[in-house]
């Protein structure tokens, strides 16, 4: 299910060649790798749905290993209703409306990341945190277990971040542990009972009184009505998981509430496409016109990544003077001097303030149901 990785070469080799994901030096000694935006066929192959903030120290080790890229119910062909094994399912979550952080074993000793970075907004509050603990019992949790060889992973949740679902204090709960070599998962029993050793609150997990065999089927009804949740994280025995959101969740985020092509192309920069399109498909929606647009949005940032790359990597011997006077004229001065820099452009803002409203317009796209209605 998952990929052995023992040396980032073993990653390397598999991914350079796709330029949605990013190999970038966060500080600490780290290298992390991963996607920056991405299209149906970013995730195809196991060692590419690792790059959701895999972390490698400075000799190749992998110090620190994120969850694994998962999808939606109904978002893709494998995790339809029908093609799911739910007798298979070992363990429910209750899917917390905040932000994924993971623990680092660093050249400076433990340090916490979101998925691309040390310093966002949301790691820096969940390291403040956890700084300020008195008992300092979530930093004895991951430096026991990376002294194991196995990452911490956690769901952040404040209300000064909130998102859908307010939260009346900041708080951190643990939602995994995982094997830094070979990827697996920490049995959810040995998991609960090493958070209570530490006295680390680990995240709910319900249970539902049907036959396993029939939790797909309560579940997709239990979303439809249910308020106050973002939804539930599903695990299999192999260690695979799947999510599904409310519609009361997706709904408060307008993720289902747009016909313009510019709603669709917000969706795609803000990473919220994949819970439309989960939605969509079970509604019977076709998908042609926003997949279309999905693969536009990424021939778009492809391009300027490539036309950034190649002006750095024709002119290496330049100094920085030098460089800055060949291209002060470029439209893409800003994005190829951070590049230049050592720095990873901001494509993406790029993209928002000089792109995104020149092409994609207002323009409403057809809603058609796959058996002749339109929406």
């Amino acid at each position: 299910m998952f990929s052995q990785i023992s040396h980032i070469d073993q990653l390397r080799n598999v991914v350079s060649s796709q330029e949605e994901i990013r190999e970038m030096d966060i500080g600490h000694g780290c290298i992390s790798f991963c996607y920056m935006i991405s299209g149906p066929e970013t995730f195809n192959t196991p060692e590419a749905r690792e790059c959701r903030g895999i972390t490698f120290d400075s000799f190749g080790k992998v110090n620190s290993r994120s969850l694994h890229k998962f999808f939606n119910v109904n978002e893709r062909e494998e995790t339809l209703v029908q093609n799911l094994d739910w007798t298979k399912v070992v363990r429910v979550m209750i899917k917390r409306d905040g932000s994924m952080i993971t623990s680092v074993d660093s050249l400076d000793g433990i340090k916490f990341k979101s998925k691309k970075t040390f310093t966002s907004d949301v790691a820096l509050a969940a390291t403040k945190w956890v700084e300020n603990q008195q008992d300092q019992n979530v930093m004895r949790l991951c430096k026991y277990l990376h002294s194991l060889d196995w990452t911490a992973t956690f769901e952040w949740t404040s209300p000064t971040a909130r998102i859908v679902v307010g939260y009346d204090m900041d708080e951190l709960q643990l939602l995994h542990v995982r094997n830094n070599t070979d990827g697996r998962y920490l049995n959810a029993a040995i998991i609960k009972h090493v958070a209570n050793w530490f006295s680390v609150k680990h995240v709910e997990e319900p249970t539902f009184d049907v036959p396993k065999e029939k939790l797909g089927e309560h579940l997709i009804e239990l979303a439809k009505t249910l308020e106050g949740i973002e939804g539930w994280v599903i695990q299999f025995e192999d260690g695979n998981m799947v999510k599904l959101k409310t519609a009361w969740y997706i709904n408060l985020h307008h993720a289902i509430v747009f016909v313009r092509e510019r709603d669709i192309v917000r969706l795609i920069l803000d990473e919220t496409l994949d819970d439309v399109k989960s939605k969509l498909v079970g509604e019977g929606i076709d998908m042609t016109e926003i997949l279309r647009i999905e693969q536009d949005v990424m021939n778009d940032l492809s391009g300027l990544r490539h036309t950034v790359d190649q002006a750095v990597m024709a002119n290496v011997g330049l100094d920085r003077k030098s460089m800055a006077m060949k291209f002060q004229s470029h439209e893409l001065f800003g994005l190829i001097m951070k590049a230049f820099s050592g720095s990873e452009p901001d494509y993406v803002g790029y993209f928002e303030k000089n792109i995104m409203k020149e092409k994609y317009g207002l323009n409403q796209i057809n809603m058609i149901n796959t058996v002749g209605e339109v929406e």
